[in-house]
């Protein structure tokens, strides 16, 4: 079993993550921003028999990144897979975003997969094995109004993506990205800024967009997470696994 770093492990896609790596035997550290949401999330784990640490830390610090891998490698050892789930939606007319709107989806979704890359590849290629999953979002390949930040947040991610797997295919290490569309998870204010009234509506509109009828499940989700952390996955690298049932057909 491997350890494993999940960021935005506090709620929705990267908890499941957390729980389901766990639950498949997996050394599990979880961040987010909230102490009290990992710290929760950590004992449910242990509690159900799993083996998890909390390493809270905000994604978009790299000091804060490295000092939660060093926790994770004091407690389970050095981090074999990173999840990076860690994320923030803004709804806004783009003429309307503030800098704070525009930058933090980048920061928190982008320099995020930054820090955690830069902070974990070095144990992986000295281990000639490792496991990078990005998880982005449709919107990144499709386009979607009044979410510029989110939109360009999630493409540079399925670009790092790219860049990555080619840049450290020789090593053992793979990097893939997880692309989910609309998914039933909680949604409010603590994860999606700018216009309440904007999001509610970007969500119904997009639902009828889906081919298959339906919201995803975040089961349906970390099962794909999961293929891509295995060793079967071992010759699959670069790619975006799309779970968004059709919508990038649409």
């Amino acid at each position: 079993m491997r350890t494993v770093l999940v960021t935005g492990a506090g709620r929705n896609i990267g908890l499941a993550v957390a729980r389901q790596l766990a639950a498949a035997g997996h050394r599990v550290a979880l961040n987010a921003r909230s102490a009290q949401a990992v710290e929760a999330a950590t004992e449910a784990i242990v509690a159900d028999g799993g083996s998890a640490v909390a390493v809270p830390g905000d994604v978009a610090d790299g000091a804060a990144v490295r000092a939660a891998v060093d926790r994770a490698g004091s407690a389970f050892g050095e981090v074999d897979v990173l999840v990076h789930c860690a994320g923030i939606r803004v709804h806004r007319d783009f003429l309307d975003l503030s800098d704070d709107e525009w930058s933090t989806p980048l920061r928190v979704g982008l320099d995020g997969a930054f820090h955690c890359a830069q902070a974990v590849l070095p144990a992986m290629v000295r281990a000639g094995w490792g496991r990078l999953v990005f998880v982005a979002g449709v919107s990144g390949q499709t386009g979607a109004a009044h979410r510029a930040s989110v939109v360009t947040a999630k493409a540079g991610l399925i670009g790092l993506t790219r860049a990555l797997a080619l840049e450290f295919a020789a090593t053992g290490v793979t990097v893939n990205a997880i692309s989910p569309g609309m998914i039933d998870t909680e949604r409010g204010p603590w994860t999606s800024q700018g216009d309440q009234a904007t999001t509610a509506a970007h969500y119904a509109g997009r639902v009828g967009r889906i081919p298959l009828g339906r919201m995803g499940r975040l089961d349906e989700v970390t099962a794909a997470v999961e293929y891509l952390v295995s060793e079967q996955a071992g010759f699959v690298t670069g790619q975006t696994l799309n779970v968004n049932g059709g919508m990038y057909l649409a």
